[in-house]
């Protein structure tokens, strides 16, 4: 089934068929109350929820998220050692927004992958050594 369909038979068996009453339903009444869909919720109308994400640009969305939830920045990780396109990014990591910062994470280099290092130095014609990391 495609995404859609599959979240359109989630909305229905949680929040039409039942009351959210797990700790995650719950969540996501809290979001959408927050972000100000409580008449849309209350009607338990997936289409109009989502014609209101879909009017929304990312940015601000993004901007008015992190002040409803009190965030004052986001990190993401991104591992080297992972894939060619985390490798990448950690290489030339594209322009980021002020709110995020990016962190290293080397957990394959601390727990001893030297399959996936060395593959990675490989792959970037470095060094198969400590420099070359």
């Amino acid at each position: 089934l495609p995404q859609s369909q599959q979240a359109e038979r989630v909305w229905q068996a949680l929040f039409v068929e039942r009351s959210p009453l797990s700790e995650h339903c719950r969540g996501i009444v809290s979001s959408l109350n927050a972000l100000g869909l409580a008449e849309e919720l209350a009607s338990r109308d997936l289409g109009a929820i989502r014609k209101w994400y879909s009017n929304q640009a990312a940015d601000m969305f993004t901007e008015k998220v992190m002040r409803l939830s009190k965030i004052k920045y986001v990190v993401s990780s991104h591992s080297p050692f992972f894939a060619h396109v985390q490798l990448q990014a950690c290489l030339h990591p594209p322009p980021r927004p002020p709110r995020y910062h990016a962190a290293l994470e080397i957990d394959a280099l601390l727990e001893g992958d030297w399959d996936s290092v060395i593959r990675t130095l490989s792959q970037v014609s470095e060094p198969l050594s400590l420099r070359g990391v």
